[in-house]
């Protein structure tokens, strides 16, 4: 009865616990006060029977607090909420890099997510090859083959080419994806995978989120208008989906599912003390669940025991809002049900290069000086971030490796560091 429903099963199991004591004290009464009977009564028989039921006794009321944890207010949950929320906000606020190092200062270079992030645009659906494929093929090609390797190309290679690149082009005008505004695609769907190519900001986009909504309702409705009125009393969850397939190769069948798997990640992260408020919140459907990195599974078999799980899990709590990503390669050898719409994440555009190198210098400079606020500073960071935009502007070899947000970034350490990005072909 109730198989998969834990918390029905757990109400019913409570309910018979006071019907289960009457009709053991009857027993024993009637025991006690009929003659015939009350020899049996005092056998060792009947005690151990009496052990035995008092020990069924306590199995069932450990079940109960298994599956349904003691009855907690509302404004409990919220409290507990709020620390949490406060808790994993403190844990992951920082965008580290690790192995990173100013060249005069001894400490890796850490700096606020929330300052230096840029919201990327999603294209619609799957790309059709392994790779998001780039369009202004002639630029590429451009760049790939150098002017003097064009000019002593014989006329027969040069057809060659040619043919090549109107095959491609042709090729790729058969599936344009469309560009799309991010935030509008979180709000007129529940369940999405993110693709994209490696360093195309796809953990990065679900930790920003994650401190979105951890922070205050005044961050969400800067960052995500549409979104606001929907997720105001939402937390989220985020899970490493490598971590997840660790745990499920070392446990049994019976405990490989991810509502098993919570209480262990939760107390990997030392939020173990919010196990009974995310477990709340999952069953009202106030959760966003942020699956990361799908692609980190090396095992195909295993990828697709994973998207599985996670389909039933969906299935089992459909009121939650999921995201979910991966890397394009090896996404199609093991994709989640149709239900889960597809983005990849589209390279930035001019305006966003611009807006990272705007948010990014002034908020390196701060962390370099060790201080929130200066003017002398504030005009280093805004030359600095001037110089870094005309590099990816004007050297078509350099933009193309702005367009990927983790690219760009090393661009950004690169050129603080006082080596000179090329400023022309």
């Amino acid at each position: 009865m109730y198989k998969g429903q834990p918390s029905k099963r757990a109400v019913s199991l409570r309910k018979l616990l006071p019907i289960a004591a009457d009709f053991l004290n009857y027993l024993e009464d009637t025991l006690r006060t009929e003659t015939a009977l009350r020899e049996i009564h005092d056998s060792q028989a009947l005690e151990r029977t009496a052990s035995g039921i008092a020990s069924l006794s306590n199995d069932v009321q450990i079940l109960v607090n298994q599956y349904m944890p003691p009855q907690v207010s509302d404004e409990d949950i919220r409290k507990q909420c709020q620390q949490y929320c406060k808790q994993l906000y403190d844990q992951w606020k920082m965008l580290d890099f690790k192995g990173i190092q100013y060249a005069d200062i001894n400490r890796p270079v850490s700096i606020p997510l929330s300052e230096v992030f840029v919201l990327p645009d999603v294209l619609v659906g799957i790309p059709e090859y392994e790779t998001l494929e780039r369009g202004e093929l002639e630029k590429g090609y451009a760049f790939v083959i150098s002017k003097k390797e064009r000019r002593e190309s014989s006329q027969e290679d040069e057809q060659k080419h040619s043919l090549h690149r109107e095959r491609r082009s042709s090729k790729e005008q058969q599936v344009v994806l469309q560009r799309e505004d991010l935030r509008i695609a979180l709000v007129k769907h529940q369940r999405l995978i993110i693709l994209g190519d490696p360093g195309s900001g796809k953990s990065t986009f679900l930790r920003y989120l994650m401190l979105t909504l951890a922070g205050n309702i005044n961050e969400i409705s800067n960052d995500f208008p549409q979104l606001a009125s929907d997720i105001q009393n939402i937390i989220p969850l985020y899970i490493p989906l490598s971590s997840y397939a660790e745990s499920w190769l070392s446990h049994g069948m019976e405990e490989r599912s991810l509502k098993d798997f919570l209480p262990k990640h939760l107390r990997y992260l030392y939020l173990d003390a919010f196990t009974n408020a995310i477990q709340w919140q999952l069953e009202r459907g106030q959760l966003l669940i942020l699956l990361d990195g799908l692609d980190e599974i090396p095992d195909a078999s295993l990828r697709i025991q994973i998207v599985r799980q996670i389909e039933i899990f969906t299935q089992s709590y459909p009121q939650n809002r999921f995201i979910v990503t991966s890397r394009i390669v090896g996404y199609k050898d093991a994709p989640l049900a149709a239900e889960y719409q597809a983005y990849t994440l589209a390279d930035f555009n001019e305006e966003q290069i611009k807006t990272f190198t705007k948010k990014w210098c002034p908020a390196y400079e701060c962390w370099v000086n060790q201080v929130e606020d200066s003017q002398s500073f504030q005009n280093a960071a805004t030359k600095e971030a001037d110089k870094l935009f005309q590099a990816t502007h004007l050297n078509e070899g350099v933009k193309r490796l702005a367009v990927n947000p983790l690219l760009l970034t090393i661009l950004a350490l690169i050129q603080r560091q006082g080596i000179e990005l090329p400023s022309h072909r």
